[in-house]
């Protein structure tokens, strides 16, 4: 695994640290790793981690598979970034602007938002 500069895990943290009370972060992040679950298969899998579940954990886990399904499965990006609910214009110009190293880094940014945002307001308007 890929040590990340201080600065990116603080917008990491930021993006998975939505101002649940504490005992509720576990729930919430175990919420993500299921959407990301399901939006990436059959192309790729993430499994549970031992004990607690940190935002740093995710990312890498999402980085990986990311980088699995363009590695692999170039041709169901598509419809990944459709089942994540990525905009395609917003995708295809991050990633016009992007070199070639950093393209699966910003995909995995945009994934992540993307995921951690319908887990959230699932937990707001849970009965």
């Amino acid at each position: 695994m890929r040590t990340l500069y201080p600065e990116f895990m603080d917008e990491i943290s930021e993006i998975l640290s939505p101002g649940l009370p504490v005992p509720d972060y576990q729930e919430y992040y175990r919420g993500v790793i299921t959407q990301i679950r399901k939006d990436f298969h059959p192309y790729t899998s993430i499994d549970e981690p031992e004990g607690l579940i940190s935002p740093e954990w995710i990312f890498q886990e999402l980085s990986r598979m990311v980088h699995e399904v363009l590695t692999n499965h170039q041709s169901a990006l598509g419809q990944i970034i459709y089942r994540v609910d990525l905009p395609e214009k917003k995708v295809r110009s991050n990633m016009m602007v992007a070199t070639t190293g950093e393209k699966p880094e910003i995909l995995t940014r945009m994934i992540l938002r993307r995921e951690a945002q319908k887990v959230w307001i699932r937990l707001q308007y849970k009965a």
